[in-house]
């Protein structure tokens, strides 16, 4: 029976560890800067995913969930809180989970609500052909709401200001 070389076992050993300590070097700054790239600009989809995860944990000893587990309306696509809109704009909702479709409420400087109905994903504001001909409307501000069809899921909302530099008045046709 032979046996293998003490100091050789060793030395593949020490190979190993070191490559382990070389590639923690590398990855360790990739990963301090997305995690601080996430606490500036991602804490909204990080809310949504661990809210989402507390829904789906069951409690010890509860066995399986006899209902689906309600979706979360993670963040407006294609706009910013306080944007200045003008022309065509194609605006989406990001959810997790099941949302049973989306309502969206646009209201704007007179008061009047218009309602648009987004079924299915991908879930856009689209009063037109896919998405919204902003000078359709008048200028000024405006919010979006958009509301789950599942009502255990609270709503989102965004405001933004319409500018364009001929815009006709009354609401999108």
């Amino acid at each position: 029976m032979t046996k293998g070389v003490p100091h050789v076992d060793a030395f593949r050993r020490g190979w190993v560890g070191l490559a382990l300590f070389f590639s923690a070097l590398v990855l360790m700054p990739i990963l301090v800067l997305e995690f601080r790239g996430s606490e500036a600009g991602g804490s909204e989809l990080t809310a949504a995913e661990s809210a989402a995860a507390r829904q789906e944990t069951p409690a010890p000893g509860a066995g399986t969930p006899t209902s689906a587990v309600p979706g979360v309306l993670v963040r407006f696509d294609g706009i910013v809180e306080g944007a200045y809109l003008h022309d065509f704009q194609r605006i989406t909702l990001v959810t997790m989970g099941d949302v049973d479709g989306i309502v969206y409420t646009l209201t704007g400087p007179t008061g009047k609500q218009y309602i648009v109905n987004a079924p299915e994903p991908p879930y856009t504001f689209a009063p037109h052909p896919n998405g919204w001909e902003t000078t359709e409307v008048i200028n000024g501000p405006y919010s979006l709401k958009a509301t789950a069809g599942n009502p255990g899921i609270n709503p989102a909302t965004i405001s933004f200001w319409i500018y364009n530099t001929s815009a006709n008045s009354g609401q999108p046709s």
